[in-house]
């Protein structure tokens, strides 16, 4: 395996994430780690755009991190940046990557929604301390989810669904809090939106659930500073949330404002929003599967291509 440092940028709907890293047999060796709120899918995601102000915004944010790499002696060929839901659906998405590639010099490789769910199984794997049994795997993303089923280090079923945070906070999430009949409507468009993984979920009966990054990694640190214990999840790579402590965030959430939720210690202003379509989401898969704790793996999209990289020639 080569362990030659290499740099990973995964452009998210809301976040842009740099990982420099070296590939270990089992776990990453983390050289640099930033996350920014780029925002790249507001105000135009519902509409198939990437909107100027936030096509600027990402063009600034990778000049950030172009900064960060050159003390890594990595050259340009060598970073390999990801776009994801905003990017493979905005209908001028060929705009921003023409200019990252004349502004930056780097090429952006468009994942696919199959894509997408294969790294960030890949990711997950490498972040868990346990065989793993048959289990339901969620990232939730500001464009997309993908939902995975997998057993062992074989991912047997897979699915990306456009229904990402932002997108469902466009449609549904206009009060603050949330109206009870926005929750209703948001309810009834995921029983229409997801029939294939509830019949998935029917079929392969997973024994486990285990919720990828982003507001899972909120839930964690939330709950680890509920529970006054002396660690961030940013030390981690896993964390288990037991159902209890997870009905009791949900229901704090729910009937919670926007100042309120940013008052939540473990609460970042990066999710307050987005948190409160994924605890509805997250209801709605629960009903299906009914599992007795979260497994929160901290590994996601970025890592699964790193690792792919070294393993596969990503």
């Amino acid at each position: 395996m080569n362990t030659s440092p290499i740099a990973v940028i995964d452009m998210g709907t809301n976040t842009f994430h740099i990982l420099i890293g070296h590939p270990g047999a089992s776990k990453v060796e983390v050289l640099y780690t930033e996350k920014v709120a780029v925002g790249l899918g507001k105000g135009g995601i519902s509409e198939g755009k990437i909107t100027a102000e936030a096509m600027e915004r990402a063009l600034r944010a990778l000049e950030g991190f172009k900064e960060k790499i050159k003390g890594y002696a990595i050259q340009d060929a060598d970073v390999i940046i990801t776009g994801t839901s905003a990017v493979r659906q905005a209908r001028n998405n060929w705009e921003l990557i023409s200019r990252i590639e004349l502004e930056l010099g780097w090429k952006v490789r468009v994942l696919d929604g199959n894509q997408e769910a294969t790294l960030i199984f890949k990711g997950v794997l490498h972040a868990l301390d346990m065989p793993l049994q048959r289990a339901l795997v969620v990232d939730i993303g500001g464009g997309s989810v993908e939902f995975m089923i997998g057993e062992g280090d074989q991912l047997v079923w897979k699915k990306s669904v456009e229904i990402g945070g932002q997108r469902l906070m466009d449609k549904f999430h206009h009060s603050d809090p949330i109206a009870h009949s926005e929750q209703e409507a948001l309810k009834d468009y995921l029983e229409e939106s997801l029939t294939e993984v509830a019949h998935a979920i029917f079929t392969y009966k997973p024994e486990v659930f285990i919720g990828s990054s982003g507001s899972f990694d909120t839930l964690a640190e939330m709950n680890m500073q509920y529970h006054q214990l002396n660690v961030s999840i940013d030390e981690m790579t896993m964390y288990r949330i037991p159902m209890s402590d997870y009905k009791r965030m949900r229901d704090e959430l729910l009937r919670s404002t926007r100042a309120e939720r940013l008052q939540i210690p473990g609460m970042i202003p990066l999710r307050a929003d987005m948190i409160v379509v994924a605890i509805i989401l997250l209801d709605y898969i629960f009903e299906c599967l009914e599992p007795h704790e979260i497994v929160v793996s901290t590994y996601a999209l970025k890592e699964g291509v790193l690792y792919a990289a070294v393993e596969e020639g990503l």
